[in-house]
C-alpha cells in the first residue's frame, strides 16, 4: 500500500500547538484509561489517540487536508431535540448576554497566545448564498476563500476573474466550540440581521433568510448576525 506523506509547515505556530495539545490531551486520557480498574480493558496507545480525536466536538472526515495548510473540519449534527433546546436558549438571550457568553469564549481561545492568534474554540466559516455550499476550517481568515477555490473547481472555472467574483459573493463568519450552557456550536455571520452592513450591502433579508433556514435544517451550528440578532 502507497505510503502517504504527513505534510508539516513548522512555520504555522497554530498548526503545531493544536497538533502537540491534542496529542498531550490523548495521552492523559490513554493513562486515565489504564488506571481505571473497573474497564474491562485498555486500547493502545494509537488507538486511544484516534477515537479521543473522533469524540472530538467536530468530526474530521479522511480527506480533512485540502490545499496549504487548510484543516478543513465539521460540526456535528446534534441528535432530534437537542438542537431545538439549545436554539430556545439562544433565543431568550438578550443582545448583551449573548455578546458576553460569545466574548468569554474568545478570550478563553486566546489565552496565553499572541493577539494575533483566535485559538482552537473559534473556526473560520463560509458560505455560499447562490450555490448554499459551506466550508469550516481552522483558518480563520481565509476559509471564503478556499470555498472559492472549491466552488470554481466544482464547476471547472479556472480564470482568475470568474474566482475573485465567487469570493465577493460568500459570506464568512466564525464558529464558537463549547459554548457554556450549549452542546451546539454558534456561527455568527459577517451580515447583520437586515443585511445592511459594509461587507455584504447588497445581501438582501430574503438571502439572509434563506442562509439561516439551511444552516439550521443541518442541526450543526446556532446562526446569529453579526451585531448579534439570531437569524
Amino acid at each position: 500500500m502507497e505510503r502517504k506523506s504527513f505534510r508539516h509547515n513548522p512555520d504555522n505556530l497554530f498548526d503545531t500547538e493544536m497538533r502537540l495539545k491534542a496529542l498531550e490531551g490523548a495521552k492523559v486520557s490513554h493513562t486515565e484509561k489504564t488506571e481505571d480498574e473497573s474497564r474491562a480493558g485498555v486500547p493502545s496507545h494509537d488507538e486511544s489517540t484516534v477515537f479521543d480525536w473522533i469524540r472530538n466536538r467536530i468530526d474530521i472526515p479522511e480527506d480533512m487536508i485540502k490545499g496549504p495548510d487548510v484543516l478543513k473540519v465539521e460540526a456535528v449534527r446534534q441528535p432530534e431535540g437537542d438542537y431545538e433546546v439549545d436554539l430556545s436558549k439562544l433565543h431568550a438571550l438578550t443582545r448583551e448576554e449573548l455578546q458576553d457568553l460569545l466574548t468569554g469564549t474568545e478570550n478563553i481561545s486566546r489565552r496565553d497566545r499572541a493577539q494575533i492568534s483566535k485559538g482552537p474554540l473559534l473556526n473560520g466559516y463560509a458560505i455560499d448564498p447562490e450555490t448554499l455550499q459551506s466550508l469550516q476550517t481552522t483558518r480563520h481568515g481565509s476559509t471564503y476563500i478556499q470555498l472559492a477555490k472549491d466552488i470554481a473547481a466544482n464547476s471547472g472555472v479556472t480564470d482568475q476573474t470568474t474566482l475573485e467574483n465567487i469570493q465577493k459573493r460568500i459570506i464568512s463568519g466564525l464558529v464558537y466550540l463549547q459554548l457554556r450552557g450549549f452542546r451546539t456550536p454558534i456561527v455568527k455571520l459577517n451580515t447583520p440581521l437586515m443585511g445592511l452592513g459594509e461587507i455584504v450591502s447588497e445581501l438582501s433579508p430574503e438571502v439572509v433568510r434563506k442562509i439561516a433556514n439551511h444552516i439550521k435544517d443541518q442541526r450543526k451550528l446556532l446562526p446569529i448576525s453579526l451585531d448579534f440578532h439570531v437569524l
